[in-house]
């Protein structure tokens, strides 16, 4: 999936700001680093992502924008809504994304922020390694 997380989002982020926001530099993480994340559901399931996903998307997820209730209502939901991309747009040091990059963030947002394309076992590992995952389908 073109649209995952790693072939969307990471590539902006390793070209424009893991120089600075790497394993030895300051927070947040935005680096390619594999990190476990628990969920808290009654599954307790443990996922890898990037690191630089745990670091995004639990402070600018649609789900966790101010009063919040799950509606996507127009003007207050993605990257409108985002402090992410409020902080691009405005300028951050003098990192100045191209207006390609600048999409895909976008479109990362407005998506609601998805990591994998995909959540088969095969697809997800695929992804991780930048990488087109092949659907199963059987």
């Amino acid at each position: 999936n073109p649209f995952s997380y790693p072939r969307l989002v990471q590539p902006v982020l390793d070209r424009h700001c893991v120089s600075c926001h790497g394993p030895d530099g300051d927070p947040p993480r935005l680096d390619r680093e594999i990190a476990h994340w628990r969920s808290s559901n009654w599954i307790k399931s443990v996922t890898p992502y990037y690191t630089s996903y745990l670091s995004l998307a639990p402070k600018y997820t649609f789900s966790n924008y101010p009063g919040s209730s799950m509606e996507t209502l127009p003007g207050q939901f993605g990257a409108r809504a985002s402090g992410l991309y409020k902080l691009l747009i405005e300028g951050h040091y003098d990192v100045r994304l191209p207006r390609d990059q600048m999409h895909r963030i976008t479109v990362w947002l407005d998506s609601a922020s998805p990591f994998y394309g995909v959540y088969e076992a095969e697809g997800g590992a695929a992804q991780r390694a930048g990488q087109v995952p092949q659907p199963t389908l059987e």
